[in-house]
């Protein structure tokens, strides 16, 4: 299939002109014509594009989760063959760049849009990965201690999601205390070699 840069130049177009409506309006608030005078479209080139901004907001979380799986992984492979829970802190800080964004699609439960879930399983499958590449030994299963990382980073991430207009000190201190939790849990969780 070729590649068409007038395409990838309109849906771009859209999910900027999106993203930013999200930063100011609900979801449920948001409008066709809004889309289309936001990207400078018409609404016959949004609808040659998407079904409706349902479609839409379909394609948009699935692109914010590549892009987010893709972000986990490349933390992981620089991790090396360190500790997952070492990179809480490093996600938490990265999200933040698409706060808004990522709490509206958060907080949005409708029509089977599950970002939530999504975003935890990213974390869960990157983490089973590295487990099981890296061949560190765990005293429970990897099953169990992907799931952990996962829960404990997804709370990490939407904390710091809820919390960024605060004053940094206020973060730090959120970062300062899952580290404090992280090696607690790495003398339970992995065998010492």
């Amino acid at each position: 299939m070729k590649f068409n840069v007038r395409v990838y130049k309109t849906n771009k177009s859209i999910y900027k002109a999106f993203g930013s409506l999200l930063k100011k309006k609900e979801f449920s608030k948001i409008t066709v014509n809004n889309i289309c005078k936001n990207a400078l479209i018409s609404k016959s080139t949004f609808y040659a594009h998407f079904t409706d901004k349902y479609d839409l907001l379909s394609q948009y979380t699935d692109q914010i989760v590549s892009i987010f799986k893709t972000s986990i992984s490349h933390r992981f492979e620089d991790m090396g063959h360190q500790n997952p829970f070492l990179t809480i802190d490093k996600i938490a800080k990265e999200v933040i760049n698409q706060r808004v964004e990522m709490q509206q699609l958060i907080s949005l439960h409708c029509f089977g849009l599950q970002f939530e879930k999504s975003i935890k399983k990213v974390l869960y499958d990157v983490c089973v990965e590295w487990l099981t590449s890296s061949n560190k030994k765990t005293k429970f299963s990897i099953d169990f201690t992907a799931s952990l990382y996962s829960q404990i980073a997804f709370s990490s991430i939407k904390f710091s999601l809820e919390n960024a207009e605060k004053n940094g000190e206020y973060l730090d201190n959120q970062i300062a205390f899952i580290s404090s939790i992280q090696k607690s849990m790495l003398n339970t969780i992995f065998v010492q070699e």
